[in-house]
Order: C-alpha cells, then structure tokens, then sequence
C-alpha cells in the first residue's frame, strides 16, 4: 500500500477555528492504517495538541473562503 498526503511537513495551510480563519505551518503528520487498504491522514498545526483531518485543511485563504 502506497499512501499519499495532501501536505508535507512546513506546509502552510489554512483552516477554520473559533469561526475565524487561521493559518499555520504543519509540525506533525499522522498516518493511521485501519485495514489492508484503508487509512486516514490528520495533521498538527503549530505544535497544538489538536488534530486536524485533512478535508479541514486548505492551501490558500480563498480556497477556504470559497467553501463556506
């Protein structure tokens, strides 16, 4: 099984948190396999204890803009 992530450590990436849009730089990727085929991809923001799933991340302020 190969998998493949949307960001890479450094990254910046762009989410929504307290109802106001953030940006902040990958420090963590977590890769957890559930089956022979199955996996999930969350990433850490800042050395912040949460978890972020990969669908809440975006690459650019107006590409999270554009999904509200």
């Amino acid at each position: 099984m190969k998998v493949t992530t949307k960001y890479s450590l450094e990254d910046l990436v762009w989410y929504m948190s307290q109802n106001r849009p953030h940006c902040g730089k990958v420090t963590y990727v977590y890769i957890r396999v559930t089956g022979k085929d199955q996996y999930s991809v969350s990433y850490q923001i800042n050395h912040d204890s949460t978890k972020w799933e990969e669908d809440r991340l975006f690459s650019s302020k107006m590409e999270l803009l554009n999904t509200l």
